[in-house]
């Protein structure tokens, strides 16, 4: 959904970009508006969350730590070849 956002955004600006010089000032203060809006969602959206697409770093330590801490408790592994003679 972000790049249909900021993709629709660059088709207006590159139109604004165009008609520059017919449009003047009052164009300029559209599209000013126009890119405010957009960076105030782009960080309403940072904010949320929405432009996280990997794991937390404290998520992926806690996990580690868990495994650890769950492979202690284990009992040690020893090999398929050896064999204990009494």
């Amino acid at each position: 959904m972000l790049f249909v956002i900021f993709d629709i955004e660059t088709v207006f600006v590159i139109s604004w970009a165009i008609a520059f010089g017919e449009l003047g000032w009052a164009g300029f203060v559209g599209v000013s508006v126009f890119i405010g809006i957009l960076l105030v969602v782009l960080i309403y959206e940072w904010r949320n969350g929405a432009l996280d697409f990997g794991p937390d770093g404290k998520k992926i330590l806690r996990a580690f730590r868990k495994m650890k801490s769950t492979s202690a408790s284990l009992p040690p592994k020893t090999d398929s070849h050896e064999v204990v003679v009494n």
